[in-house]
């Protein structure tokens, strides 16, 4: 959520990076799962 904060100035980006109504990470916007490691990581390449 810090990451998401950072931004200033742009319009719905990462708008469902939402812990409070959205908890399920893996369905955000961005996050990818991989199912050999179990890792969620950010895969966001430009805004």
């Amino acid at each position: 959520m810090s990451v998401k904060a950072s931004f200033s100035n742009v319009v719905n980006v990462l708008l469902d990076w939402d812990d409070v109504h959205n908890g399920y990470h893996r369905s955000w916007r961005g996050v990818s799962c991989d199912n050999h490691n179990f890792c969620c990581f950010n895969r966001i390449c430009q805004i």
